[in-house]
């Protein structure tokens, strides 16, 4: 799973991101909104896990933002969280992008790797949009790589120059020892294709659009997830 945010404003509705994280950033605003999503959503794993046999093993993704990477106190906020909702660090998963990576150089890899030694998975978002330099993607503790929906969406004939440019990222990652995610999934053709070029897992809307958490239980009272493991029928 992948906790995403949207604002519930009394009048405009569900809020996309798109519309109020810039300003939250450039405010810092984001950082108690930060951490909230993430305590949220480390307590409500850990309630499913215990209300729901299904999720026993269930990880959730939540997104770092760049003021919440570059805050010196993170490593320590982020080991308070999962204890204090009693979840194993290795059912989270924190997503980082290229460009948060690149901004913070030599920092950025001693971050990862304290965040690494508490045992939470670290997954780069959105590759391939952003810098996407092979130096440093080298150096990084990663454990999953997200393969971004501009790519995929022309898999399955749509644009046959995205095959090639997807079957390279899987490749490299691989090579790397990096599992890889792609994002965006809303056919069977793009299923099919990510399956041929052996990617590890997928979400989109071709397995779930996004749920409140009254349908998530629904879901989990049943079957687990919105990514499937790909390299198997």
């Amino acid at each position: 799973m992948e906790a995403l945010l949207r604002w519930a404003h009394p009048t405009r509705g569900l809020v996309p991101p798109l519309a109020f994280i810039l300003v939250a950033e450039e405010t810092g605003l984001i950082l108690p909104i930060g951490r909230w999503v993430l305590e949220t959503a480390c307590h409500q794993l850990r309630d499913w896990q215990r209300r729901f046999p299904a999720a026993e093993n269930l990880a959730v993704s939540v997104n770092l933002s760049a003021r919440q990477f570059a805050e010196s106190s993170l490593i320590s906020n982020v080991a308070a969280i999962l204890d204090h909702a009693g979840l194993e660090p290795g059912c989270l998963e924190l997503e980082i992008t290229e460009s948060v990576v690149m901004d913070q150089s030599e920092a950025s890899v001693e971050r990862l790797r304290g965040l690494r030694a508490l045992g939470v998975k670290l997954v780069l978002d959105d590759f391939g949009t952003g810098y996407s330099s092979l130096s440093y993607l080298r150096r990084l503790p990663l454990d999953t790589i997200k393969i971004d929906r501009s790519f995929v969406s022309g898999l399955g004939g749509a644009d046959p120059a995205d095959g090639p440019i997807v079957q390279a990222v899987i490749a490299l990652a691989h090579g790397l020892g990096i599992d890889v995610v792609a994002e965006g999934i809303e056919t069977e053709a793009q299923l099919g294709s990510l399956r041929g070029l052996a990617c590890d897992r997928g979400q989109g809307y071709w397995f779930a659009r996004p749920l409140p958490d009254v349908a998530m239980e629904t879901l989990l009272s049943g079957a687990v997830g919105d990514r499937v493991v790909l390299g198997t029928p």
